[in-house]
């Protein structure tokens, strides 16, 4: 989040474009000054923003009709490859994935109907191969930019819209895992296309297409598989019990993480006073301290007030998502009688990761919050 900034906020939904999206620009204009000069590679510049607008509009399509369904949208960001809607989670039921992927090609539809109407018809060809860079090459180029956008959209290559399409048809018939890994093996075979026609059209763009479409099929499909193998264990049976002594007073000193953790009660620990659950000391925020020569320091000083911790009754395959997307390496573990134990990355092995927030902590004016699942 760091590397991107604030386009805008339509519906409430941030809009923001990574810092990266300058290269698009600049291939742009590098490729439009090659023909009458400077004048030209502007003009190609507005060209691509102009899509690069559209292509937020389609992911600001799918953004709605995922809030319709009651799913938080945290932001859009724009990248040199294309558009990507943070959603606090995926669909599960096929409907509404169906709905969902289906909402963003329709909105390039409707741009390019638009266009349509406008113009009054399709580009000629003398539109496309004549002089110039009039208004009706403008939207001429956006009219079948946008139908580009759509037809490659739909093309049934996983994590994109026509592999979620197909994701979401195979679930009506398939538990959602496993329609998830066919649909994720057939993206694979997908993006390896993609990137042969790549290689034969000599297209770098397409190629990071291919590249990013591939990766991401196996990460949620990896994601999809882990959340299926923890669906119905609660954080309470899977916490690992956190001794009495393991748990520092606020007054004790930056030297005790070092001498719990030579006992074997490390490497992160819960801060609490009166049985009440204050903060929580990571690894990395005690060992630097330790380094600075702070041993003395009290661990009040240095602990985490912000953090997320867990219900015991809650169901760990309904928050994983969630969790994989925080900087938090471990979770308290709460029921009605206190601390229960921890719920560590480690535990849960091949949490999915995520960038964190823009501050780089759960959000919320409270010092801890408890995911509900």
């Amino acid at each position: 989040m760091n590397a991107s900034f604030r386009l805008a906020r339509p519906f409430g939904i941030e809009i923001r474009v990574h810092l990266s999206f300058a290269l698009a620009l600049a291939w742009a204009y590098w490729q439009g000054s090659r023909g009458e000069g400077a004048a030209d590679g502007l003009r190609a510049t507005v060209i691509v923003a102009s899509l690069f607008a559209c292509v937020a509009l389609h992911e600001l399509g799918h953004s709605l009709m995922a809030r319709r369904f009651g799913i938080e949208v945290r932001r859009i960001t724009l990248y040199p490859v294309g558009g990507v809607a943070a959603l606090s989670h995926m669909p599960e039921r096929p409907a509404h994935e169906l709905a969902i992927a289906m909402a963003g090609p329709l909105v390039n539809v409707v741009i390019a109907g638009a266009l349509l109407l406008v113009r009054g018809g399709f580009p000629t060809l003398e539109e496309w191969t004549g002089p110039g860079w009039g208004l009706g090459f403008f939207t001429a180029t956006l009219l079948m930019g946008n139908l580009a956008l759509a037809v490659f959209n739909l093309l049934p290559v996983f994590p994109m819209d026509g592999g979620r399409l197909l994701r979401g048809l195979l679930a009506l018939r398939l538990p959602y895992a496993r329609a998830t890994a066919v649909a994720a093996a057939v993206g694979r075979v997908g993006a390896i296309g993609l990137a042969a026609l790549a290689l034969h059209l000599r297209h770098p763009i397409l190629f990071v297409v291919a590249f990013f479409v591939g990766s991401m099929a196996g990460r949620e499909n990896a994601a999809v598989r882990l959340r299926e193998r923890w669906r119905g264990v609660r954080a309470g049976d899977a916490a690992r019990p956190v001794p009495a002594r393991a748990v520092l007073s606020p007054r004790d000193p930056v030297a005790r993480c070092a001498e719990l953790q030579l006992a074997g009660l490390g490497p992160d620990f819960l801060v609490a006073a009166g049985g009440r659950l204050l903060g929580i000391v990571p690894e990395q925020q005690w060992m630097p301290a330790l380094r600075r020569g702070e041993r003395e320091r009290p661990v009040a000083d240095i602990m985490e007030r912000r953090f997320v911790a867990l219900r015991a009754d809650v169901d760990l395959g309904d928050v994983l998502p969630r969790l994989g997307r925080l900087p938090q390496t471990f979770f308290p573990v709460l029921d009605a009688g206190g601390i229960r134990g921890i719920v560590t990355r480690r535990g849960i092995a091949g949490m999915p990761d995520s960038p964190p927030g823009p501050d780089g902590a759960p959000a919320g004016p409270a010092r801890w919050r408890i995911v509900l699942g």
